[in-house]
């Protein structure tokens, strides 16, 4: 799920009533994902469903998932001068019960 706290702010919130811990015990686990939209306006998704293991990643990125390419095309490639940074907030919050 996918969540707008406010204007300046986005999250995505992962939820598994069912996770099994290494230890074969089960929990609720809550994964919150938050990150500012003032310059981080892209993530990216990506998932590898596998039996018995599940993998999704949630990725900042700069970039549509066609690659650098079509963003030149679409003339909206982000491109770093040398030595040029950015600074991006992100929030991670963990809850196992």
């Amino acid at each position: 799920m996918i969540s707008s706290e406010n204007e300046d702010w986005a999250s995505a919130i992962i939820q598994n009533p069912n996770f099994t811990l290494a230890n074969g015990g089960i929990c609720n686990l809550t994964v919150r994902f938050s990150w500012s939209t003032q310059n981080l306006n892209r993530l990216v998704p990506w998932k590898m469903p596998g039996v018995g293991v599940h993998v999704l990643g949630i990725e900042p990125a700069n970039y549509y998932v066609k690659g650098r390419a079509k963003q030149r095309e679409r003339e909206t490639l982000v491109v770093l001068e040398a030595g040029q940074l950015l600074s991006y907030e992100l929030k991670l919050e963990i809850s196992v019960k």
